[in-house]
């Protein structure tokens, strides 16, 4: 076993893997916004803002919570520096985020 790498990978239904793929749209949001951490406890969403955690369980609920309560306060930053606007793209979900100079 010397030298050799071991991979490891989830195993999903399909069923499952369609479920947590509907939080696609709202992880793309978070994704790179400063202070914001998140993570998918099937068949749930977790997110921690403001050190409090808050769990949603459909991705409605947790786009809702975004809009009201991230969104509006936050710059998202991307993985390259970018800098998005104040207002996170709802675009998100097509899985595209707009840049803002």
């Amino acid at each position: 076993m010397d030298g050799m790498t071991i991979s490891i990978y989830p195993d999903y239904t399909a069923r499952v893997a369609r479920a947590r793929a509907g939080y696609n749209g709202v992880r793309q949001q978070l994704r790179g916004v400063e202070g914001v951490r998140y993570g998918i406890l099937y068949p749930a969403l977790r997110i921690t803002h403001n050190n409090q955690e808050r769990i949603f369980s459909t991705p409605e609920e947790a786009q809702s919570y975004i809009r009201e309560n991230i969104s509006a306060n936050s710059r998202a930053v991307s993985p390259f520096g970018w800098r998005y606007g104040s207002e996170l793209s709802t675009t998100t979900q097509q899985g595209r985020l707009d840049a803002v100079d």
